[in-house]
């Protein structure tokens, strides 16, 4: 019994197995099969349900709708970073990349991330089947 223990390489902690992340947070799900607007009304919708939750939404801007000049135009002209406090919520806008870690860091505190599959992929889908929208995920 001895000579065994002795053979045996000591180890001082248990190895432990690392979180499944996804590619913005652990508890990350995508929507696919329909528009765009679908899945930011269901995305809306979920979120009122699940009140007192922190749930982020993730999508890609399909077209700037806002005045160019006013909007982001400090990091158009130069700026690496912008925060707007626009009051009832605030905003960063920065000009660079930004790497899988921060996103996960910055989304960390979310119960719940929910994801544009059109636009993203997350380790889970949701897939609607709506005839209007696209059956697969495009970019």
């Amino acid at each position: 019994m001895i000579s065994e223990e002795k053979n045996k390489a000591h180890e001082k902690h248990v190895k432990l197995s690392r979180p499944d992340v996804g590619t913005f947070g652990r508890n990350e799900i995508a929507i696919i099969g329909t528009t765009c607007a679908n899945i930011r009304s269901m995305a809306s919708a979920v979120s009122r349900h699940l009140d007192g939750y922190k749930i982020a939404y993730v999508d890609a801007d399909h077209a700037n709708t806002g005045n160019v000049e006013n909007e982001a135009s400090r990091v158009a002209k130069g700026v690496s970073l912008e925060y707007t406090d626009k009051i009832t919520f605030q905003r960063f806008d920065f000009n660079g990349n930004i790497s899988a870690f921060q996103k996960r860091s910055f989304l960390s505190e979310q119960d719940l991330i929910i994801v544009n599959g059109n636009h993203f992929t997350a380790s889970a889908q949701i897939v609607v089947i709506d005839p209007k929208g696209p059956a697969q995920k495009t970019r």
